[in-house]
């Protein structure tokens, strides 16, 4: 058993953007992850509901959500089903719900014939990234509930990076509007990496190449994100391919833009490039802790 990492530093990889990156870097740390691994026992689930018990109790953090997932559990016995009931009573009890994550059929019915069915307290996703982008979405509606998966212009994209609403306006000549209709390669893996792009709207599946050639799905993008910096700023070829899945409406900036951005005004080619670098950052230090958290 691992304890703990927290919304904060692992989000879901489902839509990803942003706008939704810093709300929930800011409200994560309602959202605990326990990953569990080897045999339940009674002793084991026991002490893993006594640890989420004080930790609710502690008053260092507000728990809403409690995801524990169950995809390195090889077995569980009996005794599990009452360590994981007396839980959902503490969240009754405690006002937060308990998601079951990666559950194997055996081991879904096995406590589901014990009792643990879903309720306002409990609920069960297929997997991981599943039930976390779950949870985040509960989270938001409830704490922003203005906040949505629409779409966002061109300047309430560069103001959300920038946090500059002039710096803002000055950058935002130098992007060109792209419509892109429904499966449609936007960015190919391999290919040169001379553009960045803002998503307006609509999603957009990350995908690599198996060894056998077949696309492999990483995550999805949509409005709000912000697609091709990596290889961008790393002057590779690009790492994955992004394909549309439904109409698009991008913003393409190219890198004769931001050189003619940087010879017009420097200062403010700079403040993009602080603001880019920021954002990488935060990601490598989220990249980091996730890392250490599922490392054996």
């Amino acid at each position: 058993m691992r304890l703990w990492l927290t919304g904060r530093d692992y989000q879901s990889s489902a839509a990803a953007s942003e706008e939704r990156r810093k709300l929930l870097t800011a409200l994560g740390d309602a959202i605990v992850i326990i990953r569990l691994q080897g045999f339940l026992f009674f002793g084991t689930a026991d002490r893993l509901r006594r640890a989420v018990e004080r930790y609710a109790a502690s008053g260092e953090a507000s728990a809403r959500f409690v995801l524990i997932d169950f995809g390195r559990v090889t077995g569980i016995d009996s005794s599990t089903v009452l360590s994981l009931t007396r839980l959902v009573q503490v969240a009754e009890r405690d006002g937060f719900i308990v998601v079951l994550s990666s559950l194997t059929t055996e081991h879904g019915n096995a406590l589901q014939r014990g009792g643990l069915l879903p309720g306002p307290n409990l609920h069960f996703g297929s997997d991981i990234d599943a039930s976390l982008r779950w949870c985040e979405d509960a989270l938001l509606t409830e704490a922003h509930p203005e906040f949505v998966t629409g779409p966002r212009t061109l300047m309430a994209l560069l103001t959300g990076l920038m946090e500059d609403q002039a710096m803002a306006a000055r950058i935002a000549p130098h992007f060109e509007a792209r419509d892109i209709p429904p499966d449609t390669c936007f960015i190919e893996q391999g290919a040169k990496s001379d553009d960045i792009f803002l998503v307006e709207s609509g999603h957009a599946a990350v995908q690599v190449r198996s060894a056998t050639g077949q696309p492999v799905r990483l995550a999805t993008i949509g409005p709000g994100a912000i697609a091709g910096e990596l290889a961008y700023y790393l002057q590779t070829p690009r790492t994955a391919s992004v394909v549309s899945e439904e109409d698009m409406k991008l913003w393409r900036l190219s890198r004769a833009s931001i050189d003619q951005l940087r010879a017009e005004a420097p200062e403010v080619a700079l403040a993009l490039h602080q603001a880019m670098a920021t954002m990488l950052a935060g990601r490598l230090d989220g990249t980091n802790r996730v890392l250490r958290f599922m490392a054996d």
